[in-house]
């Protein structure tokens, strides 16, 4: 632990041999496909290294070391790139000047935020919330897949006004998922959790309350054969 800003900070590591600092992470072979948990684990890291060097602890190397709980033998002797069944990751090291403009403007966000109320906190950002771009799916017809799927609203209307099927497409806007907020629901019924405070979060209620809503929405639209609500 150490101090910064007024605050204290500390952080559990799972292991240092070698000035390398080694964090351990049961997780899906997707993580190693996707990526999208790499920027926390890379701030993560670099915030123990900023903590063992407060404590006279050199650091060159940071890393997270993946067992995957879903890992397949028969995808591991067919597909390239499919990993082992523990895989090492390392991370950049950044300078310690560059964590600690990080930790006080976190500290900073954090103490804003303690002084307003709940309806006024400033959101986590996409990155945050592990939220994607939305997206716009080019639908043909009564087809429940995508012809194709584009980043931008202009790249699919270009699409559809070339296409000699042009009649019969439409645009589905799919906006990201905040797959932190949400959590992730297991085979034996319980909740992965990845976010503790969200129950408080302004954010994540209204984010619920919405997708009831457009549920109830859905159910009516399907039974008149409308196009569900996204």
């Amino acid at each position: 632990q150490a101090e910064i800003g007024g605050r204290l900070i500390s952080g559990g590591y799972d292991n240092y041999e070698d000035k390398t600092i080694s964090d351990y992470k049961n997780t899906s072979v997707n993580q190693w496909f996707y990526q999208s948990h790499y920027p926390d684990y890379e701030r993560q890291l670099n915030i123990y290294a900023w903590l063992f060097a407060r404590n006279n602890l050199p650091v060159e190397k940071i890393e997270i070391i993946f067992k995957f709980k879903d890992w397949n033998t028969q995808r591991a002797m067919v597909e390239d790139g499919y990993p082992f069944i523990i895989e090492r990751q390392s991370f950049p090291l950044w300078p310690l000047t560059q964590t600690e403009e990080y930790i006080l403007d976190r500290i900073e966000l954090i103490e804003r935020a303690l002084e307003l109320p709940d309806d006024r906190i400033e959101h986590c950002d996409m990155e945050d919330r592990w939220q994607d771009n939305t997206r716009y799916a080019v639908m043909k017809g009564d087809n429940k897949r995508a012809t194709r799927v584009f980043d931008s609203e202009e790249e699919a209307s270009i699409f559809i006004s070339v296409n000699k099927d042009k009649a019969n497409m439409r645009i589905q806007e799919r906006p990201g998922i905040p797959l932190r907020c949400l959590g992730k629901k297991l085979k034996d019924g319980k909740e992965l959790v990845y976010c503790d405070v969200r129950e408080f979060c302004h954010f994540y209620r209204e984010y619920v309350r919405n997708m009831s809503s457009c549920a109830h929405e859905d159910t009516q639209e399907n039974q008149q054969g409308e196009e569900p609500c996204m």
